[in-house]
């Protein structure tokens, strides 16, 4: 529900243009990006329910402050803005955008915890399990998220943003108790999760201890991960010895945590990648990562072209709706699949899927009824009201797309360019390519996702599930943020067609690359002996 309404807020404090929009969306993705491992080796480090906790309890509260920040925001603006010059203004936004940033960090470990450690222990590491248990948490994720902004989406059409924010806060409030209690009986009823790292946290103890007393230069070994070991050795690469090192020197560094903290966290960053890149299943996150680097999906940018092309915020929901169901059925089918051919090939296949899906979106370039100037069809274009400067514009709206993202009522109005103004076409074969192409996809797209997921989940060691999926994490935020880029510099809707070839060629890509995988794991990607044995019949 806050992922939906935050754009929605940031918006409404700053309609005239999306800079306050963008300039969130761009740090959030470079705190994730660079922060992603140092969050997963927090993780790795921490007992499971400590780490929960502390995840729930900063993000909840963090989405409070916000939530209530931003209603008193818009309830005071005109004082807030004329405050300090217009420094009370400013000061405001960066509060907003710095608490919505740490509310989504807290969220990605808490993710990483529950959905790529707490699952595996819970299946007691069956992949039979394993698989249908995470299309389960998938397709919860997915209904929630269909779900849950309509309800959000309403309140603040027929009520008020303002109600709307106090309503999140008061739901965050509340709803962390529920999720913690469920979480918290969940972990009573796996012993195993309560085994985790117990003997890793007590040799970090020890190895603190010892640096700070400069009594010992090395911990037991049992002790340690293999990623306490690395950070140990660089340190010991880096450092004086307490035994070779002068009492000052110990000193001046037992004085200065932060600088520890500092360096500990550069190396942590540099270790985590070392890590992630150590593992065969690498080059299929990396394809993964690759599949985020699209226009071609249901966000404020292909929603607000398909809006710019005459598609009215009705048939926008009902087409959301439709990809997101087809986004579950995948969730059923998925561990079918993958318990007949195996992980390797339902992963190919999934790939296959969703590109054969998405030629569609290249076919719409060439159809009837595209707006690109290089292929154009006079005789089905009406006269329009407005010009095509204003239709264009609305790539932008976020106000009007966001809502109609979620919403299957016609009765929203843009508050940039009203459905009039937009350009009506006598053909709609080029929208119904692209967006048929991308609802089909969706099968494809989360079966690819859980078949990448469940692939890291059995071949990661659980002492570097954390270090490693936050890496992954980075690098999808890495390839979305290259998909922002883009569109900055890509923003006519005559040009869009530049954005679904590129898209589609990231794709072919992301496919290429869990191939490459594939072919490594299992020696081959299809029997050809075999076809051809049977050709010979």
């Amino acid at each position: 529900m806050w992922s939906f309404s935050v754009g929605l807020f940031l918006i409404e404090i700053a309609p005239e243009n999306l800079r306050l929009t963008a300039t969130y969306g761009l740090l959030s993705g470079i705190m994730i990006f660079f922060m992603g491992a140092i969050v997963g080796n927090w993780v790795d480090k921490t007992e499971r329910l400590k780490t929960v906790k502390i995840s729930l309890f900063i993000q909840n509260s963090s989405v409070i402050a916000c939530a209530i920040v931003v209603a008193v925001y818009l309830t005071w603006k005109t004082q807030i803005v004329d405050t300090w010059n217009g420094f009370g203004d400013i000061l405001s936004k960066i509060v907003i955008i710095g608490l919505a940033i740490i509310a989504r960090l807290a969220s990605l470990a808490g993710n990483i915890s529950v959905r790529n450690d707490w699952i595996v222990e819970i299946s007691e590491r069956d992949p039979t399990k394993l698989a249908y248990m995470t299309a389960a948490l998938r397709r919860i994720d997915l209904a929630v998220k269909l779900l849950s902004p309509v309800l959000a989406g309403q309140l603040m059409t027929y009520i008020s943003i303002v109600a709307g924010s106090l309503f999140i806060a008061v739901w965050n409030f509340i709803s962390v108790f529920i999720e913690y209690f469920l979480l918290y009986k969940v972990f009573q009823a796996v012993p195993t999760l309560a085994t985790k790292k117990k003997s890793v946290t007590a040799g970090e103890e020890q190895q603190e201890s010892n640096d700070v007393e400069g009594t010992s230069n090395s911990v037991e070994e049992s002790t340690e991960s293999p990623q306490l070991e690395a950070m140990k050795v660089s340190s010991d690469d880096t450092q004086p010895k307490p035994d070779e090192s002068s009492p000052k020197a110990c000193s001046r560094l037992a004085k200065h945590p932060l600088c520890v903290s500092f360096f500990s966290g550069i190396f942590t960053l540099y270790n985590g990648w070392s890590i992630y890149l150590k593992y065969d299943v690498a080059p299929a996150g990396f394809g993964l990562a690759l599949v985020y680097m699209t226009a071609l999906g249901f966000d404020n940018i292909t929603v607000g072209f398909a809006y710019s092309q005459g598609i009215t915020e009705s048939i926008l929901g009902i087409l959301m709706a439709c990809g997101a169901i087809i986004g579950i059925m995948s969730t059923f089918v998925y561990p079918r699949i993958r318990n007949k051919i195996g992980l390797s090939r339902t992963g190919l296949i999934s790939f296959s899927l969703e590109i054969f899906c998405l030629t569609l979106c290249l076919m719409s370039i060439i159809a009837p009824g595209n707006p690109y100037k290089f292929m154009t069809y006079p005789h089905l274009i009406e006269k329009t009201t407005a010009s095509q400067n204003n239709a264009s514009m609305a790539i932008y709206n976020v106000t009007s797309t966001t809502s109609s993202e979620f919403s299957t009522q016609s009765n929203i109005t843009s508050t940039t360019v009203a459905p009039e103004n937009v350009k009506k076409l006598s053909s709609y074969i080029s929208i119904a390519l692209l967006m048929g192409g991308i609802i089909t996809a969706r099968f494809g797209l989360w079966s690819a996702d859980l078949t990448v997921t469940q692939l890291f989940m059995e071949n990661v060691d659980e002492s570097e599930r954390g270090v490693v999926n936050g890496v992954q994490n980075s690098l999808n935020m890495l390839m979305d943020m290259l998909k922002f880029l883009l569109v900055i510099l890509i923003s006519e809707t005559s040009d869009f067609y530049i954005l679904i070839i590129i898209s589609y060629m990231f794709i072919c890509f992301g496919g290429m690359s869990f191939a490459r995988y594939s072919y490594r794991a299992r020696g081959h990607l299809f029997h050809f002996d075999k076809v051809c044995a049977c050709s010979k019949q």
